[in-house]
């Protein structure tokens, strides 16, 4: 499902923002596309949720090892030329490494995930997909049985592929980190939702469109601040002072 849920958030992000600007000649320096506050917070909801591939995946993976549901280190080499590998260390109160989970004596677990490679697609809309995403948390006070995950989450994606209308070759690149700081999450839930807890982070991107005789390039940044507030919600602060609550459940959006 991770490993599909990622190309779904690649392509609503590229549908996104291609689909929002006609194209123009631009100069050496590329043009600044501000996108609107329900877009960026669509993305933002894409990336948190369950099935993005995003930070969502990563929270409900820490908390399934926190429970000793994972006890392994993967590498899974797929067929698509994708290199998906799970790293965990577990530790007692003391620090000392085990050699495994323990549910009476493990307290913190370190998680690192990677999902990189290529996928090239015969139809020729994605005509070359790059994906590099990676996570490093550390899982801490799980006998406390409330585990605060910090770390980091970061992705890198390009492709390129044609736009039919207007007929075009695209070039997308995009930058996405998010930074976790005391998320609590209750591992005896039903859920993985993390109860409180912040999480700041960026999109950055470039794109470039070449057609007959013209071309354009344009790019765009943006920052926001997530706090989770329990009963599966999260609240949005984009930097105008713009508040949305997302349910991590379904991504739904709503005016904070």
């Amino acid at each position: 499902m991770k490993r599909l849920s990622i190309l779904l958030f690649l392509v609503f992000s590229g549908a996104l923002l291609f689909g929002c600007n006609s194209a123009s000649e631009s100069g050496s320096n590329p043009d600044t596309v501000d996108l609107t506050k329900e877009d960026q917070t669509q993305l933002i909801a894409t990336a948190l949720t369950s099935g993005s591939g995003g930070i969502g995946d990563d929270l409900d993976a820490v908390s399934q090892a926190a429970n000793g549901q994972v006890e392994k280190r993967d590498t899974q080499n797929l067929s698509a030329s994708l290199t998906i590998s799970v790293e965990l260390d577990f530790y007692d109160e003391d620090d000392n490494l085990q050699t495994g989970y323990d549910s009476n004596t493990t307290d913190r677990i370190d998680y690192e995930s990677l999902i990189s490679g290529e996928i090239r697609d015969s139809d020729g809309f994605f005509r070359d997909l790059t994906v590099d995403n990676r996570s490093d948390f550390s899982v801490t006070n799980i006998l406390s049985r409330l585990a605060t995950i910090d770390g980091t989450h970061t992705n890198y994606s390009s492709y390129s592929r044609t736009q039919e209308f207007p007929e075009a070759e695209v070039n997308f690149e995009m930058d996405a980190e998010l930074v976790l700081t005391a998320v609590t999450v209750d591992l005896d839930a039903e859920d993985d939702f993390p109860e409180s807890g912040t999480l700041e982070g960026t999109f950055s991107g470039l794109y470039e469109k070449i057609g007959d005789g013209w071309s354009e390039i344009k790019q765009f940044d943006f920052h926001f601040v997530c706090t989770y507030i329990g009963d599966n919600t999260a609240e949005i602060l984009l930097d105008d002072g713009t508040k949305y609550i997302i349910h991590l459940d379904t991504g739904a959006m709503e005016d904070a």
